[in-house]
């Protein structure tokens, strides 16, 4: 999966995510809440991004550590529990009845809300959802 930012139109990429009453830049990484800035550091922004970008799908702790650690040499697992932490804390999202981000247990994230994209010249598009891919079929014969 590519975590790239992409959107229509292609010539053009979304500047901010909207999702419940929240605002997320897509330049600045900064979070608000009905206007209000509300702190959280730029990994976990991140994070908030590729999750919601990605609205529907599993996104796997090996592809987040992939896009947000690849060449840093920490202890990542630890990384992407602290990030998932302070955005739960920032939006107020439970994580026993999530809301925004549902954890799949040691598999990764699904971003549960709905997503809009807007764009710089004020055109807005939602994230689509794309159901999840079914698994291969079998093909052991014994």
């Amino acid at each position: 999966m590519n975590f790239a930012i992409c959107a229509e139109p292609p010539t053009s990429q979304p500047a901010m995510l909207r999702f419940e009453t929240f605002e997320l830049d897509l330049r600045s990484y900064e979070l608000r809440k009905e206007g209000l800035r509300i702190r959280l550091q730029i990994k976990p922004a991140k994070l908030l991004a590729m999750l919601a970008l990605s609205r529907g799908e599993l996104v796997t702790r090996d592809e987040i550590e992939k896009a947000l650690w690849k060449d840093e040499f920490v202890e990542f697992e630890h990384g992407i529990n602290t990030a998932i932490s302070k955005i739960r804390v920032a939006i107020a999202d439970d994580p026993e009845h999530p809301r925004v981000i549902e954890t799949l247990p040691k598999q990764g994230y699904r971003f549960l809300a709905d997503v809009e994209m807007i764009y710089r010249n004020g055109l807005k598009a939602p994230v689509e959802v794309h159901p999840p891919k079914p698994d291969p079929p079998s093909t052991d014969t014994t």
